[in-house]
């Protein structure tokens, strides 16, 4: 495999406090996705003071942004905003401390006009399983129908 370098920020239509990690690797040939990481956002410091832990809902969120990392060009071109709608089979078999250096990998199972379907996978340093997530979806949506 052949990954590529790429910063998010150019990627993504997310800012720092809300994107999770500051590199990713993308492998055009296969388009899959992977992020190492730490998750160490002060939001985390709060999730079971004195036994913290990252959110369920953040997993889901990072394995499903790497994953559309995979169709970021394809997003930007069409002028649109992805709009997570909904995921099944997360799975959580180990717990994320904050601050903890995971993989993050993702992938796409579909792509259209208006769908993006894919799944993903966080896995610790020493090579465990830490969640997956089976399925997620993302609808592209016209940039004027979230303005505030």
């Amino acid at each position: 495999m052949a990954f590529e370098k790429r910063d998010p920020m150019e990627s993504l239509p997310h800012r720092d406090i809300a994107l999770p990690f500051e590199e990713y690797e993308f492998d055009p040939a296969t388009g899959e996705v992977r992020v190492k990481m730490a998750f160490g956002n002060p939001y985390t410091q709060g999730h079971f003071p004195g036994k913290p832990l990252v959110p369920g809902h953040w997993s889901v969120e990072t394995m499903a942004l790497a994953a559309g990392l995979g169709a970021a060009d394809d997003i930007q071109a069409s002028g649109k905003i992805p709009v997570l709608l909904g995921f099944n089979g997360a799975k959580f078999s180990q717990p994320i401390k904050p601050g903890e250096e995971v993989e993050v990998r993702g992938h796409l199972t579909r792509q259209s006009s208006r769908v993006i379907r894919g799944a993903g996978a966080i896995s610790l340093a020493n090579g465990e399983q830490a969640a997956s997530l089976d399925e997620f979806t993302v609808i592209l949506v016209d940039k004027d129908k979230v303005d505030n």
